[in-house]
């Protein structure tokens, strides 16, 4: 009974757009007569909840019926300029682009006439031995910073593409070991030693070949290798 009495409750609907209801037009999402092919079905979603018909009349659209020329150098004067698609980046614009060129024609998708991208760049290989000698003379590399490490990856995204690069690609650092002892460098360091001269060499003689954080452990040296003032035992002395 229910919807006996929301379909008496619905009306015939206008053949023209002159005897539509300016009520119901203006609360449609989109304007009438229909221009663009991607809002036919919601308009004829929202027209059906008021209205009884089988299909639109030809007086509610007024899409495109042209074809989409082969060749873009035929399109309308709006979207000319849009074509040809050379470069991968104008791809994120690319739904934009057919919605333009639905307001002029009709078509399912675009047609390959209207691309001429490169050719895609290979995968980045595996290991070294696979780069190309543009590239494989700057392997293995060891970027000090990571404005170094970026210098790195915008080279390789010249030649390959990739979502990440593999370990073998950078020299391998050893952690630095815990007993001094055990560490094997060319110069020879008494340890523990309190020289901030000495202190600063021996870091930067370790840092090519180990990894660490400043400060070192006390195993290897007692001294303040920053600017700031020791931090006083004694909580009168602090300023």
């Amino acid at each position: 009974m229910l919807v006996q009495a929301h379909n008496n409750c619905m009306t015939n609907f206008s053949e023209t757009l002159e005897q539509m209801d300016e009520g119901l037009r203006n609360m449609l999402l989109h304007p009438v007569p229909i221009e663009e092919r991607q809002h036919l079905i919601p308009m004829i979603k929202a027209l059906r909840k008021v209205h009884k018909f089988d299909k639109l009349y030809e007086s509610y659209l007024d899409l495109p019926c042209r074809d989409l020329s082969d060749d873009p150098k035929d399109l309308a004067d709006e979207v000319r300029d849009l074509f040809l698609i050379k470069n991968t980046s104008q791809l994120k614009y690319l739904v934009d682009y057919r919605r333009k060129l639905l307001k002029f024609y009709s078509f399912k998708r675009m047609l390959p006439s209207y691309f001429h991208l490169p050719p895609p760049k290979p995968h980045l290989p595996a290991i070294l031995q696979g780069l190309n000698l543009a590239t494989r003379q700057l392997f293995l590399c060891d970027p000090k910073n990571s404005m170094d490490f970026r210098y790195y990856i915008n080279i390789l995204r010249k030649h390959y593409m990739f979502r990440r690069i593999p370990s073998d690609y950078f020299k391998q650092k050893l952690r630095l070991p815990e007993k001094p002892e055990n560490i094997c460098i060319n110069q020879k360091y008494k340890f523990l030693f309190s020289d901030k001269d000495i202190a600063k060499q021996f870091i930067a003689e370790i840092q090519k070949r180990f990894r660490f954080t400043i400060p070192l452990s006390k195993k290897y040296m007692d001294v303040n290798l920053t600017d700031k003032l020791e931090l006083s035992q004694s909580v009168n002395k602090i300023s």
